[in-house]
């Protein structure tokens, strides 16, 4: 049986993505998503919130760097991945990342708000 792996995880982003290439040239941006969720503990809700480092490539990098800011809703769709790391003291390291295929752009306050002016404009002329 072949394995499925596939991630999707919609939620806000927690820092303005940074464009940086590689030293082949490919564009590559790491993303930080905050996926809350409400949950009941002891009768009380509770907002109890994950963080995910998402990592895109090329086009969808270049997307995200000229699109998206802090605070926006994304709708992220790819991969998990494990990378692993050695450090300085000899320490093996790992984590989890997502290597999105797919980010989709919600709308947001920021972009109705941006948006609001062209409409009165619209509804003027």
């Amino acid at each position: 049986m072949k394995g499925i792996n596939y991630v999707c995880l919609s939620g806000y982003l927690g820092s303005d993505p940074e464009l940086r290439h590689t030293a082949t040239g490919k564009a590559v941006t790491e993303l930080r998503l905050a996926t809350p969720r409400r949950i009941r503990h002891n009768g009380e809700a509770v907002e109890e919130t994950e963080w995910n480092t998402i990592t895109l490539w090329e086009q969808r990098a270049e997307y995200a760097a000229s699109h998206l800011r802090r605070g926006d809703p994304v709708v992220i769709q790819g991969r998990l991945r494990t990378e692993r790391w050695t450090t300085s003291n000899g320490e093996e390291r790992k984590t989890k990342v997502i290597v999105a295929h797919d980010v989709t752009a919600l709308p947001s306050r920021r972009s109705i708000r941006d948006a609001a002016p062209l409409a009165d404009q619209a509804e003027a002329s």
